[in-house]
């Protein structure tokens, strides 16, 4: 049975409060120790049930600090007393300066921790962002870090340093295509249609009602998805959102003479296939956000099958084929050089998943493999013959964005050397792409006897992150913190409580 407070927190994460030994002498804060429920014998009684709790304990660990940015402000509360007070009768809630005390402690030892992980890591990545809370106008600086820990990849919060000087806005400069002219007024008709839908209860609950009477079952209904202005892709789940749930928006919209107006018949397919358009570049956003996976090995593959797939979609309609125009220039222009940035570049061909597949300009693939052997020192070594590894995956959805790369994949099985192998690269490139599905550090961990020098430079490459966005989700989970009824928060120890909630569930102690 899992018990929610009032106020979002599991019951669980108050089961670190519960003493281990309850006696009548003043309680302490308990950090590793707490009484559990026996699972076995669950029954549904009420809180006071005084079989409700039983004699095990057990070590966890993340302490009650884990939750401060929540609990804190709630436990002067007489509500908050009230619910412990059920919960655990005999213990004495501490108070918010012990809990910050506390917060202290954690801290400092857990950046000692993370120190040590970060010297045995023989190489590392930063990334940066900058964010203005937009209460008291403070700025910070959101640093993160990306090293190799066996066959995975560690990112952790860094620092989170308040700036006392000015900054201006031009780390960042966001240009919208699908902000074209001749598309505003379509997008902005289903914008109006969302807003008229969520701004009225009656309007909802209609919706709700259509959905019931289609049969979808309770817990499965859908609600409109209204975009946001710095988040392009958000424009792209309100379409598709739209598109979903058109069937039982167009009856409400028919029978009610204050709504907006619905799109006409022309514009509702300019609007699917608009949404063509932004399916590769909604994928490719999603694939590089990642920070627990490879992704700086991703780059030119992801461009060049981005490339491909924009070419194969035909508009039918002039204002789509002058978006995709647009696309086509702007995704040229900001990456139609990559290939030439050598530290992607030599990722890339380290991956052997994509190794020299992708590589439209020949003159950067040949650059980065030379560059890559004056990295790597000449090793001649004869391994067994490999079994073949098929490039064959499991079916999936309908939509697939690696098909471009399938083809280059099959391709180049039929191959055959035309030199000998005399060079670990040689030998590299010579044995066939691995699975897409396959994780490239675990991959490398077989070939290391083989192929030992390219192996000691895949781990300095895939330190790399193919973007900032573990910064900008640092920010993210900063906006969580500082609150309208925490503005006083200061940016030391909005920084301790980012680092602690950022650390990892195996480095907790």
């Amino acid at each position: 049975m899992r018990v929610m407070t009032a106020f979002g927190i599991p019951l669980t994460t108050f089961d670190r409060l519960v003493p281990v030994k309850q006696t009548t002498e003043t309680s302490h804060v308990v950090l590793s120790k707490t009484v559990v429920q026996d699972t076995e014998s669950e029954t549904e009684g009420c809180v006071d049930d005084p079989n409700l709790f039983t004699e095990k304990s057990v070590v966890l660990k993340r302490p009650i600090i884990d939750a401060f940015n929540r609990i804190s402000s709630y436990a002067e509360g007489e509500g908050f007393k009230r619910l412990i007070k059920e919960l655990a009768p005999a213990y004495k809630i501490p108070s918010v300066i012990t809990l910050k005390n506390t917060l202290d402690n954690k801290y400092e030892v857990t950046k000692g921790i993370l120190k040590s992980c970060l010297l045995a890591a023989p190489h590392v990545s930063i990334t940066f962002d900058a964010w203005t809370e937009t209460m008291n106008e403070k700025s910070f600086l959101g640093v993160t870090v990306h090293y190799l820990k066996d066959v995975s990849l560690k990112s952790h919060c860094l620092a989170v340093a308040e700036l006392k000087e000015r900054h201006t806005a031009q780390y960042l400069i966001a240009t919208h295509t699908v902000g074209q002219q001749n598309i505003k007024p379509i997008i902005s008709k289903v914008r109006e249609i969302v807003k008229w839908v969520k701004n009225s209860v009656i309007n909802s609950d209609q919706l709700i009602k259509k959905q019931t009477e289609a049969g979808v079952p309770e817990g499965k209904f859908k609600k409109l998805i209204l975009d946001v202005a710095t988040r392009w892709n958000s424009i792209f789940f309100m379409i598709r959102r739209f598109l979903e749930m058109v069937s039982f928006l167009s009856p409400i919209l028919l029978n009610d003479i204050t709504a907006p107006s619905m799109p006409t018949a022309i514009e509702m397919n300019i609007l699917r296939q608009l949404l063509e358009l932004l399916q590769p570049l909604e994928f490719v956003t999603k694939e590089s956000s990642r920070e627990n996976y490879i992704t700086i090995s991703k780059v030119i593959p992801m461009i060049s099958c981005l490339l491909k797939q924009l070419a194969q979609i035909q508009p039918r309609f002039d204002v789509l084929s002058d978006i995709k125009d647009v696309l086509h220039a702007e995704i040229v222009r900001r990456f139609g050089l990559i290939e030439q940035v050598k530290p992607i570049a030599i990722a890339t061909i380290l991956d052997p998943r994509f190794k020299n597949l992708h590589f439209s300009d020949p003159v950067a693939c040949s650059s980065a493999m030379a560059e890559l052997r004056k990295l790597s020192k000449p090793d001649i070594t004869s391994s067994e013959s490999e079994e073949e590894v098929t490039t064959s995956l499991e079916n999936e959805e309908s939509y697939d964005f690696w098909a471009h790369h399938k083809m280059l994949a099959h391709g180049q099985k039929k191959k055959k050397s035309s030199s000998f192998a005399n060079d670990e690269l040689s030998l590299y490139l010579s044995n066939p792409v691995s699975p897409l599905k396959s994780n490239p550090l675990e991959l490398w961990e077989d070939m290391k006897t083989v192929f030992p020098m390219l192996y000691k430079q895949s781990r300095i490459s895939f330190t790399m992150v193919a973007t900032s966005v573990p910064s900008e989700r640092l920010f993210s989970k900063a906006g969580g913190v500082m609150t309208k009824t925490r503005n006083r928060l200061t940016g030391s120890r909005l920084e301790k409580i980012l680092l602690l909630a950022d650390l990892p569930e195996d480095q907790w102690f």
